[in-house]
């Protein structure tokens, strides 16, 4: 599942998240800073969904909380890895206003 709002993700940086998750629970992408792309992750279907229930009737909204300590969990350096299927790192814009629209068209 892919969310709607980032709609320039590339199909070979999912590709590669995905090659990357063998042995592991979460694969997600981070950049150098330490924040994370939580709509680009992989996650645990069944284990997300449960944390997903409870963090709802919790009223924690915030996607970052879905990962466990529990899980064994892999960090995708997006400055090491993704920049070379990316270079303009457009996987991870995130379009949510027409502001968002305007400023994208005013980068091209």
């Amino acid at each position: 599942m892919l969310s709607c709002d980032n709609p320039l993700v590339k199909f070979e940086v999912i590709e590669y998240i995905i090659n990357q998750c063998e042995g592991f629970d979460c694969c997600i992408p981070k950049w150098k800073n330490n924040f994370l792309e939580p709509l680009l992750a992989i996650y645990p279907v069944n284990k997300a969904y449960e944390t997903s229930k409870r963090n709802l009737r919790n009223n924690i909204f915030k996607l970052t909380k879905l990962i466990s300590q529990a899980w064994k969990t892999k960090y995708i350096s997006i400055e090491d890895e993704i920049w070379f299927l990316d270079k303009k790192f457009q996987s991870f814009i995130n379009i949510n206003t027409k502001k968002d629209i305007v400023n994208l068209k005013s980068e091209e």
